[in-house]
C-alpha cells in the first residue's frame, strides 16, 4: 500500500496530469520502454538480477493503465530517477 501511495504522491508532485514535469536530461536520462499488454495497458520490465550501478536499480516491474480521466500507475519502481523515467515514458503515450 505504501508503494501505491508513493506512486500517487510522486505523480501528483511531478505534474503528470498537467504536463509541467521537467524531463531528466543528459547522462541522467534512463529510457524505459513500455510493453503493451492490452488496450491502454502497459508495463516496463526490470532486470532479473541484483541491484547495481550498471542496471541503475531497475530490477522490478511497473504497470500503468491510461484512462479517459488520467493514468493509473502500479508501482513507481525503486528509485526517484526510475519514477521520473516512468513519467517520461508515459508522457510519450498520453499527455
Amino acid at each position: 500500500m505504501l508503494a501505491v501511495r508513493y506512486a500517487v504522491i510522486f505523480l501528483v508532485a511531478a505534474g503528470l496530469s498537467n504536463g509541467v514535469s521537467p524531463a531528466p536530461t543528459g547522462a541522467n536520462l534512463l529510457q524505459l520502454h513500455p510493453i503493451k499488454v492490452a488496450a491502454n495497458t502497459y508495463y516496463v520490465q526490470g532486470a532479473t538480477e541484483m541491484a547495481s550501478p550498471e542496471n541503475r536499480n531497475f530490477i522490478s516491474n511497473a504497470g500503468f493503465v491510461i484512462t479517459e480521466q488520467g493514468v493509473v500507475v502500479v508501482d513507481a519502481l525503486g528509485a526517484p530517477a526510475l519514477a521520473e523515467a516512468l513519467v517520461v515514458a508515459i508522457k510519450k503515450l498520453t499527455p
